[in-house]
């Protein structure tokens, strides 16, 4: 693998805006199925994520490739589920075994191999960057909640940002930095990076709490957070030491869930009640559902993934149907 380097060409597109038009691709169901999720987007347009199988009482983690699922598979205890593809094609995820407890695995060459945890019985895998390297959450031995990144062959505990140690990984990059939650000192969750073994806070939008779901490899971080006053939480992007509210349609509540590397984030945010997936960039923030084709049969409902040739996964709605969906660009 190649080693990680930051193309000159972002410096010169980063402000670029994003395309006003997309097409959909209906990253439907496995054979027998009738609904399907879209998560996590590598460079190439593969989507990890699951499907219903026959019945829809079980399903299994899948990744598309122009479209197409290939199924993963389980662990033997049911429901698998994938939340990243690296660029090798390396899908992370969850499953349960036989005796109920969850697993985090990792696909890669046609097989589904577990990952060890923190000493506990249960584990899952959020994210996965382009050495392999895989951060989630797993019980310790104590039973307690730990973010973790599995690399080299080993599981390492992140630690903590005060005295309650429940703790939450979600995203890595290629300069192995990593991001999610945990409790702070003052027993509220807060954002954190994690990198060369010391973890930090990220701080809020002035209210009591934030979470950091995205990370790219510029060190810029995505997530949501509580405004003064606990009123909303609006999705941020953390960027040289400073979290910006980004919801420029001042909704009661936003999350980004990802961002690429020209500083473009996806998410999801409240519209009358209900989820409705947006695209952020250059400073504005627009509903995806107003930039595909009318009258689609489409409502998009969380935006998850982003590449950086402006594709993107998430899940909706097709004629009332779940489904992952694959947006590109026109």
């Amino acid at each position: 693998m190649k080693p990680f380097t930051l193309p000159l060409l972002f410096a010169a597109i980063s402000s670029c805006a994003f395309a006003q038009t997309y097409s959909v691709t209906d990253l439907g169901p496995l054979s027998g199925g009738n609904y399907s999720v879209g998560v996590g987007i590598n460079a190439s347009g593969q989507v990890a994520g699951s499907s219903a199988l026959a019945g829809n009482t079980n399903g299994d983690a899948v990744l598309y490739t122009n479209g197409t699922p290939l199924d993963l598979g389980n662990l033997g205890g049911g429901w698998s589920e994938a939340f990243q593809v690296n660029a090798s094609g390396a899908v992370v995820g969850y499953a349960p075994l036989a005796d109920g407890n969850n697993r985090c695995f990792v696909f890669s060459n046609g097989k589904m191999k577990t990952l060890p945890t923190l000493g506990g019985d249960w584990c899952d895998g959020f994210a996965i960057n382009n050495f392999g390297e895989v951060v989630g959450q797993s019980f310790s031995s104590s039973s307690d909640y730990q973010g973790f990144i599995f690399t080299h062959g080993k599981m390492i505990n992140l630690g903590n940002l005060g005295e309650n140690v429940e703790t939450y990984a979600y995203g890595i990059n290629d300069r192995h930095q990593v991001v999610g939650f945990s409790w702070n000192i003052h027993g509220a969750f807060e954002a954190f990076l994690w990198q060369n073994g010391k973890m930090r806070g990220l701080g809020t939008l002035g209210g009591p709490f934030s979470t950091a779901y995205g990370i790219n490899n510029l060190g810029q971080v995505t997530g949501y957070a509580a405004l003064k006053g606990d009123v909303a939480n609006h999705a941020f992007l953390y960027s040289d030491g400073k979290m910006t509210d980004i919801d420029t349609l001042n909704d009661t509540s936003s999350t980004g869930l990802a961002i690429n590397n020209l500083g473009v984030i996806v998410g999801y945010h409240d519209v009358g009640g209900n989820t409705s997936a947006f695209i952020y960039s250059n400073g504005t923030m627009q509903d995806l559902n107003d930039l595909i084709p009318a009258n689609s049969g489409w409502l998009l409902q969380m935006a998850k993934g982003i590449n950086d040739a402006g594709q993107i996964s998430g899940t909706g709605t097709l004629n009332g149907a779940e489904r992952g969906f694959l947006l590109t660009p026109e």
